[in-house]
């Protein structure tokens, strides 16, 4: 990942992002939040917000939020990805489901 983000990122990003490695998971339970961000680079809040959108926007963080109600969760992931095929959407629950030929792994 570094590799391929490698000048595309400005050095406030590329700081964030080696802390966050090198932290690990334990490191940012519930995520890099924009107030972490802000307090690694010194980041005012309206770059803050540019830096993160534009990390999410290159690949190189995904955006996670949890929402909970009385009787109910939502999980919401937003990525720079293609998404999912319109054919594929009824399948996302079926257990191992794949798009991969025989052999070539499970998909989860």
């Amino acid at each position: 990942m570094l590799d391929r983000l490698r000048g595309h990122l400005n050095d406030r990003q590329e700081k964030a992002l080696l802390r966050m490695l090198r932290e690990g998971p334990e490191g940012f339970q519930g995520g890099l939040s924009a107030s972490n961000y802000a307090s690694i680079t010194g980041a005012s809040p309206a770059t803050t917000t540019r830096d993160l959108a534009d990390m999410v926007a290159k690949g190189a963080l995904i955006r996670v939020s949890v929402h909970s109600g009385a009787q109910s969760a939502r999980l919401v992931v937003a990525d720079n990805g293609p998404g999912i095929a319109p054919e594929h959407l009824s399948h996302i629950f079926d257990p191992f489901f794949t798009t991969k030929s025989i052999g070539k792994g499970t998909g989860l």
